[in-house]
């Protein structure tokens, strides 16, 4: 039990240095992007971006957490397994650039034609970035992607300044900083690894390859509700606003966003972990672990709505009444929230 909280936790701080470093860099250069980039540009960009996460799960069966689950399970052969992904991750990359020439040509999604050939190249950059994360954290090199995260941020940044500022390129320069900042990322895990040695041109295990494309496949729907959580809206306010006011928003956005990063550093970490420790039998490491992240995480997000509402005149007014509903309220919601964990 030791070893596994070890585990969890070294992992977490790895991931941390990661994830968090890059999402305050890019949070900070925030200011920047609005002044260099008119609302209508960097509006057209978020578009791009929400439309290439989009399509990652759908053209290429989300195999990435497939390739990060088998790759872990040490049954089974990591070049069989970065192989099958390669695969499916080209064939992802070639369904979309089918896509884009058939948009191109029939004018379905104009705003998709502007920078046709910048969205093929950012979406092989999305695909190509998160095959070589998940696979580098499969075979238990955490550092490594802890690294390439830093390169990331600071290719990015860099880039960013360079292209914006002093060559004035505008929105091609920062699709340009983004698609080599991940590819740097991806080279450095591609080397660091010796990714080489992973791929097999000839020999594809058939029932892996089966049993790896209906492991993510339900695991579609999952991305995609996230997906119309987090980010649909901006094609509604493309819609109904046009592209400038949804620059606003997702200029905006960049604040809170920065809060979900500790749900995705303990979600990668809890995955590793979760993975690692399947077969062993005593199941009090998970159920542990994750019910009192999730009480902790709930009480937290609810101790400033549930104090904010407890303050209100008309609730002082109401002492028995506030005394009655709010604490009622705080315990159903942990109830319900023991349950869901159990």
């Amino acid at each position: 039990m030791n070893t596994d909280y070890k585990y969890l936790f070294k992992n977490i701080g790895l991931l941390t240095i990661s994830n968090f470093t890059s999402k305050i860099l890019t949070f900070l250069l925030v200011p920047l992007y609005t002044n260099v980039l008119t609302t209508e540009e960097y509006g057209t960009y978020d578009f791009y971006v929400v439309t290439a996460l989009l399509l990652v799960p759908l053209l290429s069966v989300d195999i990435v957490d497939s390739i990060l689950r088998f790759s872990l399970d040490k049954s089974n052969s990591a070049k069989e397994v970065f192989s099958i992904g390669l695969r499916i991750e080209l064939l992802a990359i070639v369904f979309c650039a089918i896509l884009i020439i058939v948009n191109y040509n029939f004018g379905i999604i104009e705003i998709l034609n502007e920078y046709p050939v910048i969205f093929v190249f950012y979406y092989a950059s999305i695909i190509f970035s998160d095959m070589m994360m998940q696979f580098t954290r499969g075979i238990d090199k955490v550092k490594e992607t802890a690294v390439a995260g830093i390169i990331n941020s600071v290719t990015n940044i860099s880039l960013n300044i360079y292209l914006l500022l002093f060559m004035h390129l505008g929105l091609y320069g920062f699709f340009y900083a983004s698609i080599i900042s991940m590819v740097t990322s991806a080279m450095y895990l591609f080397v660091s690894i010796k990714a080489w040695k992973y791929i097999s041109l000839t020999y594809i295990n058939k029932q892996l390859r089966c049993d790896m494309v209906k492991y993510s496949a339900p695991l579609i729907f999952s991305n995609l509700s996230g997906w119309v959580n987090n980010l649909s809206s901006r094609y509604i306010i493309i819609w109904f606003c046009g592209t400038a006011v949804n620059g606003v928003f997702s200029a905006a956005t960049k604040i809170p966003a920065i809060l979900l990063v500790f749900q995705t550093i303990f979600s990668q970490a809890w995955t590793l972990s979760a993975v690692k420790t399947i077969d062993n039998q005593n199941k009090e490491f998970f159920k542990s672990v994750y019910g009192n992240y999730s009480f902790g995480l709930v009480l937290v997000c609810s101790a400033h709505p549930i104090k904010s509402v407890a303050s209100l005149p008309k609730y002082q007014r109401y002492t028995i009444e506030k005394e009655r509903y709010v604490p009622n309220s705080t315990q159903l919601a942990s109830k319900c929230l023991k349950l869901g964990v159990e």
